[in-house]
């Protein structure tokens, strides 16, 4: 974690939880799913509590995902976060999503379903929150290829080429 905590006169809490591949596209992470590893998220501070990263709303924290599980069924965690109103943001500085689509949302705050990014967390002083979980989608990429300037697809310039070197042995 990038934010040093200071001494708050109450107890700390936590945010937290997942970044997955969301192999199914349903939005929750069940069998089949698995957690996906550098990714970065940003911890937010929305200082107007308007659920908007706004300017001015400093970053206050940047952590990247692990390969496995903790014991909270989570890749990532902030630690140490005073009572407060926060977004949680996967920001992917590391491009590990590149290939990656956000997936469709699951059930709103609840553990293992996709939420909107940003995520709202509102802390209560002590308060752990396991929510902020985020699913993504392999990006299918068409077969394409290029025919001069332009793109096309594969079998089309398959087809042109075929039908080019017919037409070469056609008679004049």
């Amino acid at each position: 974690m990038t934010w040093a905590t200071a001494t708050h006169g109450s107890p700390l809490g936590s945010i937290g939880n997942l970044v997955f591949n969301d192999a199914n596209y349903d939005g929750v992470f069940d069998a089949g799913d698995s957690p996906l590893a550098g990714v970065t998220v940003d911890m937010i501070q929305d200082s107007n509590e308007n659920d908007a990263w706004d300017a001015g709303e400093p970053i206050l924290a940047t952590v990247t995902t692990n390969a496995a599980l903790d014991a909270s069924n989570g890749n990532y965690i902030f630690l140490g976060v005073p009572a407060g109103r926060f977004l949680i943001h996967v920001s992917d500085t590391n491009g590990a999503l590149l290939d990656y689509n956000q997936g469709s949302l699951g059930q709103p705050d609840t553990d293992n379903h996709s939420q909107s990014d940003p995520y709202v967390v509102v802390l209560a002083s002590g308060d752990s929150s396991v929510l902020a979980d985020f699913g993504y989608y392999v990006r299918i990429q068409p077969s394409v290829g290029l025919i001069g300037n332009h793109r096309g697809w594969t079998t089309m310039a398959m087809a042109c080429t075929a039908r080019a070197a017919a037409m070469k042995n056609w008679p004049a």
